[in-house]
């Protein structure tokens, strides 16, 4: 079926396609110079590509029933969510009340460092991971990476990961919160 995503001020559908991951992606990629807020209804959505995440965005589902899951054929080389820029950083990032469905069962190829996360922060600040239900990643469920401080991490459910739930990674000043 098709995804849409609908400007909530104009009304307006601004995209639309068959893959969540795209349709996400296009939006993240229309609000990267400004803030931005992309809500996510009650739902499962396959994932096909890696969702880059730019800084100063809010992802928000609606809890458990906002389900984001790794299509069958996906790559245990890729996360499904990660901060866009893993090399300079990014900051204010904020997700928060989705489950993510690694389906590690389904998905091909082997992990690799800092590959195969439902979701990875690097070198990212101040953003927080907020009421995330997290299942059957490839590797960790999430993974603060190097450079990543300054972030909080609480409320969150993570099990049935093939390696880890969490991963904490080279973080610096040992300024993340969890809890």
């Amino acid at each position: 079926s098709t995804i849409k995503a609908q400007n909530r001020l104009t009304g307006d559908i601004e995209y639309n396609g068959i893959d969540a991951a795209t349709v996400i992606n296009s939006v993240l990629s229309g609000l990267s110079a400004v803030q931005g807020l992309i809500h996510i209804s009650p739902g499962t959505y396959t994932i096909s590509t890696k969702i880059s995440v730019p800084s100063s965005v809010i992802i928000q589902g609606e809890g458990p029933l906002t389900i984001l899951k790794a299509a069958s054929g996906y790559s245990n080389t890729v996360n499904i969510i990660e901060n866009a820029d893993t090399t300079d950083g990014n900051t204010n990032i904020l997700l928060r009340n989705f489950k993510i469905d690694g389906n590690y069962q389904n998905r091909t190829g082997t992990t690799e460092e800092e590959k195969g996360h439902n979701l990875m922060l690097k070198n990212a600040s101040y953003c927080s991971l907020e009421n995330i239900y997290s299942i059957q990643a490839a590797a960790s469920g999430i993974c603060l990476a190097q450079g990543s401080n300054n972030n909080n991490v609480f409320g969150n459910v993570i099990t049935d990961s093939y390696n880890h739930n969490y991963l904490f990674v080279g973080t610096t000043n040992g300024s993340n919160t969890v809890y």
